[in-house]
């Protein structure tokens, strides 16, 4: 596959799954990159995915965020292990996604 194409098809499909639809709500970002994580390398290149991957994670940086437990925090540290689970700064505190694995991120903004 011509690398161009696979790399429209990466961009494709991540816009496809956060994108608003008439009958349905787009997903959060980072569960997008969750499962592109966990499915994705063996249905794209992973030499386009992994970078992809990175600099979309990159460009939330400073996005602030609601976590599955309600609270508000702001995203302050990506984790290049695993782009889905950043560091996430809230009420002075930071929560580690990595490591607080009940926690998600449910709404960027």
């Amino acid at each position: 596959i011509d690398p161009y194409a696979a790399i429209t098809a990466i961009a494709d499909v991540f816009e496809a799954m956060t994108a608003n639809r008439v009958y349905r709500k787009g997903l959060c970002p980072f569960e997008v990159i969750r499962l592109f994580e966990q499915e994705g390398k063996q249905q794209f290149n992973p030499i386009f995915l992994v970078p992809i991957l990175q600099k979309i994670t990159d460009t939330y940086l400073q996005h602030d965020v609601i976590l599955s437990n309600g609270m508000k925090g702001k995203i302050i540290l990506i984790n290049p292990l695993e782009l889905s689970r950043p560091s996430i700064l809230t009420d002075g505190k930071l929560v580690d996604l990595s490591r607080e694995r009940k926690l998600n991120i449910i709404k960027v903004y």
